[in-house]
C-alpha cells in the first residue's frame, strides 16, 4: 500500500480477554452454537460490548478503512497457529493487513509467521521490557509510561481511552422485552441504584488504597451500595453487598441503572487518573466519584463533571453531599455525560490514532 493521508488502511485489532470472560459470555441466551461459522461466532462475541469491545473497528470503519476485530483467546481461535493471512472476513475475503494491532503486548509472542506488515499496541499496564521491543508503535494512556516504554525500544504515543455510545444502544436492545402499542418493545432501564462499584477489588498489589476506599464506602453507606466485579474481599461490608460479576452489556446495565458509581485507580496509574470507568461510567449519564489526580481536568473538570475525592473519609463527606443535594447529584451526570461525549469517544481518539499510523 502507499502510506499517506489518502491511503485506506487494513487494520486487524487482536484482543484477549480476561480468564472465563469469553466462555461466561459464550454461555448467554442468544450466543451461536459451538459449531456455528467463526466469524458468527467473533462477530457475536465483539458485540457482547466487553472491553474495547469492536470499539476500535468502528471508528476505523467509519473514518474509511477497513478492519476486523479478533479475540484470541475465543476457544475456535489458536494464536499459536492463527496468522493474519489465515484470518477471513464476514464476506469469506482473505484479510490481509496492513497494520496489527495488539491489545496485549504479551500476546504477540504467541504469534509464528508474522505477515510483513506495522504491529503497534496499547500497553495499559506494567508489561515488561522485553514485550515492549520492537514495536512499530505503542499507544498507553498513561502519561508517565511514555518514557519507560521509549527506553524499552519502541517509539510510544500517549492516547487517552474512550467511550463508545453504541455500548448503551446494544445494552437498551438487549433487555426483555415487552409489549407496546407498536409491537414488542425492550423493557426500559431505570436508575434504581443509588451507589454502585463495578470491578476488582482485593489484590493489595493492584488496588489496595482502590479497595480501602471503596470498603469503607460500603461500610457507611451499606444499605444503598452494590457492588459487582470480582477479587478477594474479607470485610463483611464488600461481602454483604456483592451481587456477583458483570461482563459485558452486563457492565453497562449496572452503570445505566446507577445513579452515583465509584471509581478507583490501581497503584499503576501513580498521581494520574486513567482507567476505562471514567469514560464508560460518564458516557452511560452516571454520577461518577472517583479519587483526585494531577491530570483529572484533562478529561472531566473536578466538582463540575465528576466528584473528586482524596480519601476514605473525603469519599464518605462527598457522598454524604450528594446524598443530600440531589439536583448536584444529576448536574454533575449531565455535565460529565456531555464531556465524555463531545472528547472522550472512539471516534474522537480514532482520528488521533490514525494520524500517527499513517506516518509509519
Amino acid at each position: 500500500m502507499v502510506w499517506g493521508m489518502a491511503a485506506t488502511m487494513k487494520i486487524l485489532f487482536l484482543d484477549s480477554y480476561y480468564e472465563n470472560v469469553v466462555e461466561h459470555l459464550m454461555g448467554l441466551p442468544g450466543a451461536p452454537e459451538p459449531d456455528a461459522e467463526r466469524w458468527t461466532k467473533t462477530k457475536w462475541l465483539n458485540e457482547q460490548c466487553h472491553g474495547t469491545a469492536d470499539y476500535w473497528e468502528r471508528a476505523v470503519k467509519a473514518l474509511g478503512h477497513e478492519a476486523a476485530t479478533l479475540v484470541l483467546n475465543a476457544p475456535w481461535n489458536n494464536p499459536r497457529d492463527l496468522i493474519a493471512e489465515q484470518y477471513f472476513d464476514e464476506q469469506n475475503r482473505r484479510f490481509e493487513p496492513d497494520v496489527m494491532v495488539y491489545q496485549n503486548v504479551a500476546d504477540r509472542s504467541g504469534y509464528y509467521g508474522e505477515p510483513a506488515c506495522k504491529h503497534v499496541a496499547f500497553c495499559s499496564y506494567a508489561a515488561n521490557d522485553v514485550d515492549l521491543r520492537g514495536w512499530d508503535a505503542v499507544f498507553t494512556s498513561f502519561p508517565h509510561h511514555v518514557d519507560r516504554i521509549r527506553n524499552a525500544g519502541s517509539p510510544c504515543h500517549y492516547l487517552q481511552l474512550a467511550f463508545d455510545p453504541i455500548a448503551v444502544e446494544r445494552t437498551k436492545a438487549a433487555q426483555p422485552m415487552i409489549p407496546g402499542f407498536w409491537g414488542d418493545v425492550p423493557t426500559p432501564i431505570q436508575r434504581d441504584l443509588w451507589l454502585t462499584f463495578v470491578g476488582g477489588l482485593g489484590y493489595e498489589h493492584l488496588w489496595k488504597k482502590g479497595t480501602v476506599d471503596i470498603a469503607d464506602a460500603s461500610s457507611v453507606f451499606r444499605d444503598r451500595f452494590k457492588w459487582w466485579g470480582y477479587g478477594p474481599t474479607v470485610r463483611p461490608s464488600l461481602k454483604d453487598t456483592y451481587q456477583g460479576r458483570a461482563w459485558g452489556k452486563k457492565y453497562y446495565e449496572v452503570l445505566l441503572r446507577s445513579k452515583i458509581t465509584l471509581n478507583r485507580h490501581g497503584e499503576i496509574a501513580g498521581l494520574y487518573a486513567n482507567n476505562m470507568r471514567l469514560y464508560e461510567a460518564t458516557g452511560c449519564g452516571c454520577c461518577l466519584v472517583t479519587n483526585a489526580a494531577v491530570n483529572m481536568a484533562r478529561i472531566l473538570r473536578p466538582m463540575d463533571e465528576c466528584v473528586v475525592y482524596r480519601d476514605h473519609t473525603d469519599l464518605a463527606k462527598q457522598l454524604w453531599i450528594l446524598q443530600n443535594d440531589d439536583d448536584y447529584r444529576k448536574e454533575v451526570a449531565a455535565a460529565g455525560q456531555k464531556r465524555c461525549l463531545a472528547e472522550h469517544t472512539y471516534a474522537h481518539r480514532a482520528k488521533e490514532f490514525l494520524t500517527i499510523l499513517e506516518k509509519l
